[in-house]
């Protein structure tokens, strides 16, 4: 993949939560990425420029570039970025990464995540559906409340494809009341009981340093072998 320096112009916002935005800009015609890649952006911010890398949350096969921010308090870039406006010059590089899905790949994916730790699997999964590709999709979702859903539109009309199998639970939901997905978070007996067999799946995992080691640690006492986690790591 070519390594481009790029000024993308913004094209509309999408508010997915309180606090996260998905940025649709202008895909230009000469780049290329792969599932799960990520992006630099450079931004001012109180007289200095600061340089921030954000996943794609697009498929290489949709037709614009998409970038789902989380608003981060006292954060210096991602504030930002969740307040421009449609019409904004940004200037990003990339496509940047290793932590991709490969069409060579033909094993059921298992997508573990917290958070925006969702971000690059929207990319994944919307290339595997986009290509018809044999993957059964697996997606493991924790998040603090049910309003807390990244994608949660695009993933209730997923739903019905026998491919796409999502889980979302919710740690912090004192009550079930009218949600119908998980309470607690993600252990070993959910992984079991939502996945079954472990055996001829890769697994790709994405958030933070703490989520990320506890999903890894589940994983191997299941016997997954190294070779078939793939981690992504938000800082």
């Amino acid at each position: 993949m070519t390594l481009l320096d790029m000024n993308l112009k913004l094209k509309e916002v999408i508010t997915e939560t309180s606090d996260t935005k998905t940025l649709i800009f202008e895909k230009p015609k000469e780049l290329e990425f792969k599932p799960g890649q990520f992006f630099s952006f450079r931004m001012e911010c109180d007289g200095q420029f600061y340089n921030r890398s954000y996943s794609t949350s697009a498929s290489p096969t949709d037709q614009d570039l998409t970038f789902t921010i989380k608003a981060i308090p006292n954060g210096k870039m991602s504030p930002l970025l969740c307040n421009l406006k449609p019409g904004a010059i940004i200037p990003i590089k990339g496509p940047l990464g290793h932590f991709v899905f490969d069409d060579s790949e033909k094993r059921d994916v298992v997508f573990l995540c917290g958070g925006s730790g969702i971000t690059p699997f929207r990319s994944m999964w919307r290339y595997i559906l986009n290509k018809n590709l044999p993957n059964n999709i697996y997606l493991l979702y924790s998040v603090r409340t049910p309003d807390q859903i990244i994608f949660s539109k695009e993933i209730n009309e997923l739903e019905p494809n026998p491919i796409f199998r999502p889980y979302i639970t919710c740690t912090r939901l004192e009550e079930k009341g009218n949600w119908t997905g998980g309470m607690g978070r993600i252990d070993i007996p959910k992984i079991e009981l939502f996945i079954g067999d472990v055996s001829n799946k890769v697994f790709y995992l994405c958030g933070g340093k703490e989520l990320t080691d506890s999903f890894t640690r589940m994983l191997e006492e299941l016997d997954v072998a190294k070779e078939d986690i793939k981690t992504e790591r938000f800082y």
